[in-house]
């Protein structure tokens, strides 16, 4: 199921509040929250995204639509609060590389397969994602990576 859009500016405060609690555990295993700073505002933000791990690589999934991912390119210094814990992290964008995408996101959607909707991507009955909708949602998929400093 989708949340429609508007929705989350209403959800994402209550699940930051949530993962920075004593309880962050009943969604800190699949969700961080990355705090980074306005390139044009100079603010600080905190928004909360899913993730995976990939060794030393935390990796988050977006659209191009969106617009937080664009104050981390450069390697830009991010914080992300992991299962209750704070750590500083440089970011990489992975933006113009479709194929890798498309294999990292295959990845992702393996593991989490209730966000294909996200990424309009249908899946079959054993979950597998659908070729064509990968390959489509791989051309407007931003991949954030993140690793320690």
């Amino acid at each position: 199921m989708k949340i429609p859009e508007p929705l989350f500016k209403f959800i994402n405060p209550i699940v930051a509040l949530l993962l920075r609690s004593p309880l962050h555990f009943l969604m800190s295993g699949s969700l961080l929250l990355i705090t980074f700073v306005g390139k044009r505002t100079g603010r600080s933000y905190t928004t909360p995204v899913r993730y995976v791990r990939d060794g030393a690589t935390v990796r988050c999934f977006t659209s191009r639509h969106t617009r937080w991912w664009r104050n981390l390119g450069g390697g830009a210094e991010v914080t992300l609060t992991i299962r209750g814990a704070e750590g500083r992290y440089h970011t990489n964008i992975i933006l113009d590389d479709p194929p890798r995408i498309e294999e990292l996101l295959k990845a992702y959607l393996a593991q989490y397969p209730q966000d294909a909707a996200y990424h309009e991507v249908k899946l079959s009955r054993d979950k597998t994602p659908n070729a064509a909708d990968l390959t489509r949602a791989a051309a407007v998929a931003v991949v954030v990576e993140a690793r320690a400093v």
